[in-house]
Parts: C-alpha cells; sequence; structure tokens
C-alpha cells in the first residue's frame, strides 16, 4: 500500500530538496521539535526565556530543525566536533592576525 503524502509536504518537495526520508517520519521530527520548543519555554516569560542561554540554544536549534530540515544528528560527531574540533577553532581564532599588507618592495 503506498503511503498517503499530505498536500503540503508535496508541495514543499515541489519548492525545496527533502532528504529521502519517509513522510511520515519527516511529520513526526517537526512535531518532536514543535513539543520540544513548548516544554523548553513552559512557564519562561522573555524575561527569563532571554535570562537562560541553553533554553535559548535548544529553542533556536529546533527552530532550525524546522526550518532547514535538519533531523537526523548524529550525537557522537557533536561530542567529537564540540570536544576537540571547536578548541582547535578557538585556538586559531586567538592566533594574532598576519597582515595582508604587502611591504612597499
Amino acid at each position: 500500500m503506498e503511503e498517503c503524502i499530505p498536500d503540503c509536504a508535496a508541495e514543499f518537495s515541489k519548492r525545496r530538496f527533502v532528504p529521502p526520508r519517509a513522510w511520515r517520519l519527516w511529520l513526526e521530527d517537526i512535531e518532536q521539535s514543535i513539543a520540544r520548543i513548548a516544554t523548553y519555554i513552559e512557564g519562561l516569560d522573555f524575561a527569563a526565556f532571554c535570562a537562560d542561554q541553553k533554553t535559548v540554544d535548544a529553542v533556536v536549534h529546533n527552530l532550525h530543525i524546522l526550518v532547514h530540515g535538519y533531523f537526523t544528528v548524529d550525537l557522537e560527531i557533536v561530542w567529537l566536533t564540540a570536544k576537540h574540533r571547536v578548541p582547535e577553532l578557538h585556538q586559531i581564532l586567538k592566533r594574532p592576525a598576519k597582515s595582508s599588507r604587502r611591504s612597499g618592495k
């Protein structure tokens, strides 16, 4: 039996490249992000939300999922990147910048 693709999903696929996942799973991911955002901000007012950087980051992350379709995240890659590559990048950025100006010679 062929899976029914909702009208909104069919229209979306005409305008953008969508990962080759079952539409049902795609919609479940969207619903999960919506539920997570609601949980994160539950009981907060705007000031409390802004004061909690972890909540802001979590909500922004889930909004990216909704907008860009980043559904599958390999947590091992995230961990290794955060633990090793991000500090390496930080060290590179802390180095004094070499002048790009050429001498007048």
